[in-house]
């Protein structure tokens, strides 16, 4: 099985997966290589922001063996604008950032509770709060 990609690739731990799986893993610099190899290709792995019409339009041409299409980031617009080619399956990472998220809001929410900004403009000042929260403003 012959996978492409085209994107932020980690080349350690594709290289032992190709080894175990016999899967044959071609990273491509740029969309003219993506666009020469993708007839041969059974699989494309792509960052989003490489994705374009040119991809869905090369297989209206030729024939070609691309049964799946997973895209790096949580969303698939760009492919709902531009197209994918027919029979193809698309896979997202719908949620996998909802925990960083998550932890982010939290984390916000502490620093409002807590007063962050009100604390980092006294602790500039060197002016320190007896009473805890910042009530002495």
């Amino acid at each position: 099985m012959r996978i492409i990609f085209r994107g932020q690739v980690f080349q350690a731990e594709l290289a032992e997966l190709a080894a175990r799986c016999n899967l044959d893993f071609l990273e491509v610099p740029d969309e003219a290589a993506l666009l020469r190899e993708l007839p041969q290709a059974d699989a494309l792995w792509i960052t989003p922001t490489y994705y374009s019409a040119a991809i869905p339009n090369a297989f209206k041409e030729h024939p070609h063996k691309l049964r799946w299409i997973g895209l790096t980031s949580g969303g698939y617009d760009i492919l709902s604008r531009v197209g994918v080619p027919p029979g193809v399956h698309l896979t997202y990472a719908a949620g996998v950032h909802a925990p960083s998220v998550a932890e982010h809001a939290v984390a916000q929410l502490l620093c409002l509770v807590r007063q962050f900004p009100f604390s980092l403009d006294r602790q500039r000042e060197r002016k320190w709060d007896t009473l805890g929260c910042g009530t002495d403003r």
